[in-house]
């Protein structure tokens, strides 16, 4: 707060009303205390003139300045101070009533109660709620620059100390919740198991089954938990091998029957293990279709390339998933050149009844009966769009319609 220059005086105490303009009072504030180490102070004084105001101000500190305690409370309700400075006696609330608000608002600010009437009572009261310091005017203005300074260093300090609690506590919490979620993890990829969902021909025969992830663990039951889980803990490749192992073990106990659709995460591509003579898919690689999603961009076309080519020789078949989701889609379909291409549920849903999807699907199979390629139409919940997905050339068909995904 802003107030017109006092003509000079000679006094250096303040008692009362006594003005001030004490020229060492700048020197001495800043002899210890560096600029940004001044406060913001809440002087509460009775006075007009507002001498403590005056010899804070001069001493360097930015002063909020009010003669009513009710104005001072509203100032520290929308204010945050280093220290607050009052009369213990002031109009509208006492400095003791400011002192017990202060604490129930701000409890590092220090309080500093003046009066030049002290009594036993006030005292007492000063000391119960905590007050910083109690000075008896008159004092020098040296002695409440000293005073307000020692204030800030303890409010900062205190500051910084709850500031430093708080972070811990904040570590501790996102330790415990990594903690917690790790548990969890290990307990997804301990109880995970795979449900199969049929992948049918045209005339409605079983062609292929894919193999989708599940777990017991409460919290990540399904594929999507489970992936963004993987994400968040660099758990992607014990996911990824931890799958392939489960279906594995299926893919050997029905060799011959049915093919098994297994996907694929693009982080997975650069495991070792994928191409792994010895590797679980790898002793029924001409029975497994290896899924890679669309949605999940690959790191490196020509490297991936590469990888396709040698998981080809040992027997795999490429499916591109979920095509028509993202961006990279076609892109992947012209450089990669996958045996099976599966639409995007989102082209399926409604198909009959949306020309435009009619469209996009039927260049799809146009283009995949060129190159050999086989196209499969995901989601299929209606007989609708199963007669639709038939007369645009899809070679096989998922979803609802013939079978939700389940344990065998």
């Amino acid at each position: 707060m802003s107030h017109p220059e006092d003509p000079p005086t000679s006094s250096n105490t303040i008692a009362g009303v006594s003005l001030i303009d004490d020229p060492d009072l700048r020197s001495f504030a800043g002899r210890e205390l560096g600029e940004a180490s001044r406060g913001v102070i809440l002087v509460v004084e009775a006075a007009r003139e507002r001498p403590s105001t005056k010899v804070l101000e001069q001493a360097g500190f930015t002063v909020h300045a009010t003669y009513d305690g009710v104005e001072g409370s509203q100032w520290l309700a929308s204010m945050t101070f280093d220290a607050m400075v009052t009369d213990v006696v002031v109009g509208g609330l006492g400095g003791i009533e400011l002192l017990r608000y202060a604490r129930e608002h701000d409890a590092d600010m220090p309080v500093l109660l003046m009066t030049g009437a002290p009594d036993v009572e006030t005292a007492a009261a000063a000391v119960e709620h905590g007050a910083f310091q109690y000075l008896l005017k008159p004092f020098p203005n040296t002695r409440l620059v000293d005073a307000v300074e020692k204030a800030v260093r303890s409010c900062r300090a205190a500051r910084a100390k709850s500031e430093a609690l708080q972070a811990l506590q904040e570590l501790e919490t996102v330790e415990t919740s990594a903690r917690v979620d790790r548990g969890r993890w290990d307990n997804a990829l301990r109880t995970l198991w795979m449900a199969y969902q049929p992948i049918v021909l045209p005339s409605g025969k079983l062609y292929a089954y894919e193999a989708l992830v599940r777990s017991e663990e409460p919290t990540m039951r399904g594929a999507g938990d489970l992936l963004d889980m993987a994400e968040a803990l660099d758990g992607l490749t014990a996911l990824g091998r931890t799958i392939r192992s489960r279906v594995g073990k299926f893919a050997a106990e029905n060799a011959g029957r049915h093919y098994i659709f297994v996907n694929l995460h693009a982080d997975d591509l650069l495991d070792d293990t994928l191409t792994s003579r010895d590797a679980p898919l790898a002793q029924v690689a001409p029975a497994v279709v290896l899924e890679i999603t669309e949605r999940a961009a690959l790191h490196d076309i020509e490297e991936a390339k590469i990888k396709m080519a040698e998981l080809r020789s040992m027997g795999f078949r490429i499916a591109l998933d979920d095509l028509g989701a993202g961006y990279a889609g076609l892109t992947s379909f012209a450089h990669l050149r996958p045996e099976v291409v599966k639409l995007d549920m989102a082209l399926v849903r409604d198909i009959d009844k949306d020309p435009v999807k009619r469209k996009l699907v039927k260049s799809v199979t146009e283009v995949s009966r060129d190159i050999g390629t086989l196209v499969v139409g995901e989601g299929v919940e209606t007989e609708a769009e199963r007669e639709t997905l038939m007369g645009l050339g899809c070679h096989l068909l998922q979803g609802y319609l013939f079978g939700k995904p389940q344990k065998l």
